[in-house]
């Protein structure tokens, strides 16, 4: 959801560099893109990072666009003013997922589950977006929120124990669905002798609630917070299992397409 905004504000960086460096990007000089995990204060100068201000503008001008982008994607093909390449595809297909699992004295469990999709994407709004901009004009350093409720769908098999020594197992349709499911991105772009910098997405998850139903579940008897761990642990592998997944998809697509955007 957050690949593509680098790609967003490399102009701004861009044309508010110095006539000297604008003289040279005409000349046929091309900005060559550095990803980095640097952090953005050594890359300024002193005099750069002392003032830091938002710039308002922009963050208006990214959140219609990215508004507008989900929208389009809701419409779908054929009806959207978009490529078809570029909407958000919902729902997408989740890979297989199997774990063993065990807590001393509740359960022992080995779990699988395939035929997975997640859906929910074209609900995103965004919750936070602050763009901050420092003296000289040579950066953007942008953190933004977006918030989705998600729901994934499929088949999962489970055999177990509980307690120690009762036996249980389920295997049947599973679903999952997520309150208030929030990503936070942050990034830069400084723009310095020719190079744009980008600092890597840093990205973390987080949510207001599971629930999860595995029907056909049989525990003989095992109920309450055995159960209840059971349907826990369940969630939120499946959920953060896919985080790595998921957060490689975001920072691989952003390097890509901002690459093609540069480069000939």
């Amino acid at each position: 959801m957050l690949w593509f905004l680098p790609l967003l504000l490399i102009v701004p960086i861009i044309v508010s560099e110095n006539q000297e460096d604008s003289d040279q990007l005409e000349q046929g000089r091309l900005v060559n893109v550095v990803w980095t995990s640097e952090e953005e204060v050594n890359l300024l100068t002193e005099e750069e990072h002392k003032v830091a201000f938002r710039d308002i503008v922009l963050e208006k001008l990214v959140e219609r666009i990215i508004n507008t982008w989900i929208e389009n994607s809701r419409l779908g093909p054929g009806i959207s003013r978009m490529p078809t390449s570029i909407l958000i595809e919902d729902p997408i297909n989740v890979p297989n997922i199997s774990f063993d699992r065990s807590q001393s004295g509740l359960f022992d469990i080995s779990f699988k589950a395939w035929d997975l999709k997640l859906s929910g994407l074209h609900a995103t709004r965004i919750n936070n977006l602050h763009i901050l901009r420092h003296l000289g004009l040579k950066d953007i350093r942008v953190v933004g929120q977006v918030v989705t409720p998600l729901r994934v769908e499929g088949r999962y098999e489970l055999i177990g124990t509980g307690l120690s020594l009762l036996p249980f197992s389920g295997s049947g349709n599973l679903t999952i669905e997520v309150t208030d499911f929030m990503l936070t991105g942050e990034t830069y772009l400084i723009y310095k002798e020719d190079q744009l910098f980008i600092r890597e997405f840093d990205v973390q998850m987080s949510h207001n609630g599971l629930n999860v139903n595995l029907q056909n579940l049989l525990g003989d008897g095992l109920v309450g917070n055995v159960a209840n761990s059971i349907l826990e642990i369940v969630g939120e592998d499946i959920l953060y299992n896919n985080r790595d997944m998921l957060v490689e998809t975001v920072v691989k697509r952003a390097e890509r397409e901002i690459n093609n955007f540069i480069n000939i």
